[in-house]
């Protein structure tokens, strides 16, 4: 879901650094509908690339229709129009503090921000969103996974017996 952040380039720079990144409206949901529905249709699609440094989009990447689709972000079951298209709803809980970690370290190190920059941002807009709009979501889910620490390897296990038991299920 990071691909349909909202282009700010209208905005001067200074501006777009001021911006509520974390809100379900700077998200261009409408679109990320639109090209769930043509890659479902086989139809290959243009996703945009967010350039998380300039907060703007930089060209787009063709993405074709495959067997299974993953939807990631932290939005992705806040919408009602994207809820629509998912066979299986996951919803990875994580403590504040590794949310806060894991943010801390992709934002300094893929994001080129500082971390003063970081802290901030948490404080201001991030823990307040999660709180009012992402934790909220977790009843939309088919799955809940307490994801502990930062352990990817058990949570994409868990992942993958669900969707190994989905599949039997279908193929009975």
């Amino acid at each position: 879901m990071d691909s349909y952040y909202k282009d700010k380039s209208f905005l001067p720079f200074e501006q777009r650094k001021l911006q509520n990144y974390d809100e379900p409206e700077a998200f261009d949901h409408l679109l990320l509908t639109k090209h769930l529905s043509k890659i479902l249709n086989g139809e290959q699609v243009s996703v945009p690339v967010y350039d998380f440094v300039t907060h703007t989009r930089q060209g787009s990447v063709k993405t074709y229709p495959a067997d299974l689709l993953i939807v990631e972000g932290i939005y992705v079951l806040y919408f009602d129009e994207l809820r629509k298209f998912y066979d299986l709803k996951i919803f990875i809980n994580a403590a504040e503090k590794v949310r806060t970690d894991r943010r801390l370290n992709r934002d300094t190190i893929e994001r080129g921000r500082t971390r003063n920059d970081v802290i901030n941002q948490l404080n201001k807009t991030v823990l307040p969103m999660h709180n009012e709009w992402v934790e909220s979501t977790k009843k939309f889910a088919d799955l809940v996974i307490d994801s502990g620490r930062n352990d990817i390897k058990t949570c994409s296990k868990k992942i993958i017996d669900c969707l190994t038991e989905e599949f039997a299920q279908v193929f009975r």
